[in-house]
Parts: C-alpha cells; sequence; structure tokens
C-alpha cells in the first residue's frame, strides 16, 4: 500500500516543490536451499516493512549581465523500518530500521558569451541503521560534493572536468544480520574525469572520457558469509566512448567502447582484480524503411571477467558476443508493434558466475536465441 502527495508552488519567482510518500509492504516467500545434500531445507517466513519520505526543495533562476544562475536547494528525510519472523531455527526473527536527514545544494551557472558552464554540489547526510544483532546503532555523517566544468570550443565541440565524492551506506539488512556479525561501514569514492562531446547538426554525435574513481570500503559479496564485507581500496580507470553517425539518409549506425582497468589497491588481495569488470565493445545499426518502418540490428562483445566474489582472481567468466535483431512498425500514433530476435546466432554463453565458501563457481547460462513480440497501445 502507498499513499502520497506532491506539491508545486510559485512564491515570488522561486518555485517550492514537496513530495511526500508513506508504503506499507507486506512480503510472505518460500527459501529453498539445496545446494548440498547436507544443507537441504525450506524455510517460510514473512516481512512488514513501512516507509516514509519527505523532500522539500526550492529552485531559483537569476539572470544578470555576466551569465545566468540557477539555484537549487533542498531538505529530505528517510525513514525505513522492518520486521520479519520465519520458520529457520538459527533466524527465527529479524528486525531492522534506518533514518536519515539530508541537506543539499546545486548551482548552475552559464557564464554570457563564452557559454562556460560552471557546476556546483554539496550534500550532507546524517544516517542511522539499526539490526537485531548490533549492540549499538550504527551512525554516519557523509558528504558527496560535485565541481564540474564544460567549455564550449567551438559551435559543434565542447571539453569538460568533473571531480566528484560520492557514498553509499549498507543495506540495512546486512548490517549485523549475518553470522559473524559484521557492522558494514560506508562505501565513499573519488571520481576525477575529463572528457569530449560533438554535436553536429548532420546527426553525428561523439563522446569521449577519461575517468579515475577511487573507492574507500567497496561494498561487495563475501562467499564465506553469503553476506557482504567492505574492500579497503579498489581503483576503476578507463576511457569511454560512444558514438553515433548518419552516413546517408535512413541509416543510423553507432558504437560504444568501455575499457577498464579494475584494481583492488589494499589490504589482504592488493594488486588482484575486481571481479565484474570487463571491457564491453558494441555496434548498431538502424535502418529506416519508411516513416513508420525501421529494422535494427546490434552486436554485443562481452571480454573475460573475474568470476563475482572471486577476489584470489582464480576463476573466470569467458568472453562471448551475441547478435541482436528487431523490425519495429509504428502503425498510428497510438499503436506501435514489433518483433525481435535476441542471441540470434544461438551462442551458449553465462553472463554471471559466483563462488561459494569453497572457491566452487557456479555458472548461470544467458537465453539461447530467444524470439520475442510487442504491442503497445496508448490511451487517452
Amino acid at each position: 500500500n502507498q499513499v502520497g502527495g506532491y506539491l508545486e508552488t510559485d512564491i515570488n519567482s522561486v518555485v517550492v516543490r514537496l513530495n511526500a510518500r508513506h508504503q506499507d509492504r507486506l512480503v510472505r516467500y518460500v527459501a529453498t536451499q539445496s545446494g548440498r545434500t547436507i544443507n537441504q531445507n525450506t524455510q517460510f517466513s514473512r516481512a512488514k516493512s513501512t516507509a516514509d519520505t519527505f523532500d522539500l526543495n526550492f529552485k531559483k533562476d537569476i539572470n544578470s549581465t555576466l551569465g545566468n544562475n540557477t539555484l537549487i536547494g533542498g531538505i529530505s528525510q528517510n525513514y525505513w523500518n522492518m520486521t520479519s519472523i520465519s520458520t529457520d531455527a538459527v533466524f527465527p526473527s529479524n528486525r531492522g530500521s534506518s533514518s536519515s536527514n539530508g541537506i543539499y545544494a546545486q548551482n548552475d551557472f552559464k557564464l554570457t558569451g563564452f557559454q562556460t558552464l560552471l557546476k556546483l554540489g554539496y550534500r550532507t547526510e546524517n544516517f542511522t541503521q539499526d539490526s537485531l544483532s548490533l549492540a549499538t546503532k550504527q551512525k554516519y555523517n557523509l558528504h558527496a560534493s560535485e565541481l564540474a566544468l564544460l567549455q564550449p570550443v567551438n559551435k559543434f565541440n565542447s571539453l569538460y572536468i568533473r571531480r566528484a565524492k560520492s557514498f553509499s551506506v549498507p543495506n540495512t539488512d546486512y548490517i549485523g544480520n549475518m553470522w559473524p556479525v559484521v557492522a558494514l561501514r560506508p562505501q565513499t569514492g573519488f571520481e576525477k574525469e575529463i572528457g569530449w562531446k560533438l554535436h553536429h547538426f548532420s546527426g553525428t554525435n561523439l563522446s569521449l572520457r577519461y575517468y579515475i574513481n577511487d573507492i574507500t570500503d567497496e561494498i561487495a559479496y563475501n562467499p564465506l558469509t553469503s553476506a557482504q564485507l567492505n574492500l579497503p581500496q579498489t581503483q576503476r580507470k578507463g576511457i569511454n566512448f560512444s558514438g553515433e553517425f548518419i552516413p546517408f539518409r535512413n541509416l543510423i549506425i553507432g558504437s560504444t567502447i568501455d575499457l577498464r582497468n579494475a584494481t583492488i589497491t589494499a589490504g589482504t588481495y592488493n594488486g588482484k582484480t575486481a571481479p565484474l569488470n570487463p571491457n564491453t565493445f558494441s555496434i548498431r545499426a538502424k535502418y529506416n524503411f519508411t516513416y513508420n518502418q525501421s529494422l535494427s540490428t546490434q552486436w554485443n562483445y562481452v571480454s573475460r571477467q573475474v568470476t563475482s566474489a572471486d577476489y584470489s582472481n582464480i576463476n573466470r567468466i569467458p568472453s562471448y558476443d551475441t547478435l541482436d535483431i528487431r523490425y519495429a512498425f509504428k502503425y498510428s500514433k497510438r499503436a506501435d508493434f514489433s518483433v525481435g530476435i535476441k542471441n540470434l546466432m544461438d551462442k551458449n554463453y553465462f553472463s554471471y558466475s559466483v563462488i561459494d565458501w569453497s572457491s566452487t563457481a557456479y555458472y548461470y547460462p544467458d537465453p539461447r536465441r530467444t524470439f520475442m513480440a510487442s504491442a503497445k497501445f496508448m490511451f487517452d
């Protein structure tokens, strides 16, 4: 069940928005474990949770001879509470709660003449988390910020630089609800990037960026406890490219490339590759036969990657590629139809694998050739 409301008004050229929501949720579920004969069991559980969110913000546009300025500021509050019961003999009941209070501000300034865009943002938030097994509540005061500068070089090209600090708190379900009891720490990140963008009237759009993201206390899966852990330090750096152009009328060709290097840079696994960080490449094409008919296709390639949770880098997910095709027909403004084939070449592959406490890898195969059809109708 969910109830909420939204209010927006203008007070002396200041746009004020209020958003509030309350949600009640009841979930009943059955969990069966059968990975090994000695661990086979079935559990019946029920969980009830409530969530309340509140956000009040304002927006003010200020124009001057120097440029255009947009200021946004606000406050937010979030509350969540959960209780559950189960037939599990080890964990027959559970509870968890969390609350947060945040203040945020953002300022976008566009300089007249040079068209330089300066973005500044800041957020501070107080978090409190509690669970059944913790001796004391976990309290955090976290900060996030962003500074970005975009400079047009000419009518079509622009350059930008950006730095940002971010945070992510652990899911309350994992705070103390494992054995042995572990109080997870918040994950924080510091990202730096530089990039180039091109937007041409002919339909050509290109973007290229180089980034470095240093993460402290990354929240990741722990195969020994089937829960979560904190990796002391990790780093991801790489190059992203995306492009799209129209070589001749009715044909659009595009491509994306993501090359990355993900490394654990401290602790027991210092120097190892962080799992599930492949290099990817795709190329796509779309041909419009008429104004309401099109045929599109896309080829995707994913490189070899380390299996999930395998911080010792013993197991790998092999590289794979797939080809998809789709025909779309727009019957009218109110009706769209399409048919398509995913994995046209019927490749046998898997995109996910994870290890357990004994470092045994389990593989989850993806669908083989799949036929799809869809119809969309719009009504007033």
